[in-house]
């Protein structure tokens, strides 16, 4: 961090002045509103190959400022007080016409500091600038998704050189083209479900598996499905936070087998905000599976009878079986 405290061309530390304040001005915040208030942004300066005041110079001519200028004053002025800072250049979106970084003909990026916040562990960019053009709008605690760095000068405060700088000259060209995509017509996810059940296993419950599918373009938070026996609204305790874009989740109930079928429903609905599905639980198999066992348990509690009451003689009819078939 030691690099980002020292002095340089453009970020002169032992001036005077600058000194001065640097006793005065003593915390980031303190710095960036100095800074933002001190100077003033100046339109007509917003060219290629403009001039590069520095930090002490952008003091002395506060009405003849730019982004660059904002930028260096902040970083010299916190490096003077021990606090690591460093320049950002690149692009940064902006409505305002006079002062949005790509021109048509050729590039005008933007620049911003940063400072090393010590106790955080990270460096925090601000924006001076934007902080002055605005009118105040606050750009110290929190940042925007509208910028985007290109070089860090921290060591040295003129390179890497930005994209497209080191082909200005006498003849400037376009060399950076940035564009934004535009958002999805469908600005809300709506959930698919697929339900499927498996192949009823006689007298045990059957299962429905349940996808639930975020087919985009947000993710949904707090998702409860809603489970339906022939209408009737179940309990169920299973609930996801959130759904990612593209995002599936598995879960399942489990559809009871009762004695001919009085507790199993016809169908199930399962309902999760605007999508919903229906399946039909085959309960006419439940009560055939029924039917069918008590047609084989009776049967096997009639064959016991009979033995017992020895209406049934097995020790005659085996030999007789397999007699006929020795002779067939």
């Amino acid at each position: 961090m030691n690099l980002n405290v020292a002095k340089t061309d453009y970020w002169d530390t032992s001036n005077p002045e600058i000194i001065s304040l640097s006793k005065k001005l003593r915390t980031p915040r303190q710095i960036y509103d100095y800074v933002s208030t001190k100077l003033k942004y100046d339109y007509t300066r917003v060219k290629p190959n403009v001039e590069r005041l520095g930090g002490v110079n952008a003091l002395k001519n506060p009405e003849s400022a730019i982004c660059m200028e904002f930028t260096d004053l902040f970083i010299t002025l916190a490096r003077a007080s021990g606090i690591p800072a460093r320049e950002i250049n690149g692009y940064a979106y902006t409505e305002n016409p006079e002062i949005q970084p790509l021109s048509l003909v050729n590039d005008v990026l933007h620049a911003w500091p940063e400072y090393y916040d010590v106790d955080k562990g990270v460096w925090i960019p601000v924006d001076p600038t934007w902080g002055s053009t605005t009118g105040g709008v606050d750009y110290f605690t929190k940042l925007d998704l509208r910028h985007f760095t290109f070089v860090i000068h921290g060591v040295s405060d003129t390179k890497p050189y930005p994209a497209g700088s080191y082909k200005l000259g006498t003849n400037p060209q376009k060399d950076v083209f940035v564009s934004f995509g535009s958002l999805p017509q469908e600005r809300n996810s709506k959930l698919k479900i697929e339900a499927n059940l498996e192949g009823w296993i006689p007298l045990i419950s059957n299962r429905l598996d349940i996808n639930i599918y975020n087919p985009g373009p947000v993710a949904v938070y707090d998702i409860w499905p809603q489970i339906y026996f022939d209408g009737v609204k179940k309990e169920v305790s299973t609930n996801f936070d959130k759904l990612l874009p593209f995002e599936s989740r598995k879960t399942f109930i489990e559809i009871p087998f009762s004695f001919l079928g009085a507790k199993t429903p016809n169908s199930v609905k399962v309902s999760i905000l605007e999508d919903e599905v229906s399946i039909p639980t085959n309960k006419n198999q439940v009560v055939i599976y029924n039917l069918l066992f008590i047609f084989i348990v009776a049967l096997l509690i009639l064959l016991t009878i009979l033995i017992r009451l020895k209406r049934i003689n097995f020790d005659k009819i085996i030999p007789k079986w397999k007699f006929l078939k020795k002779n067939s």
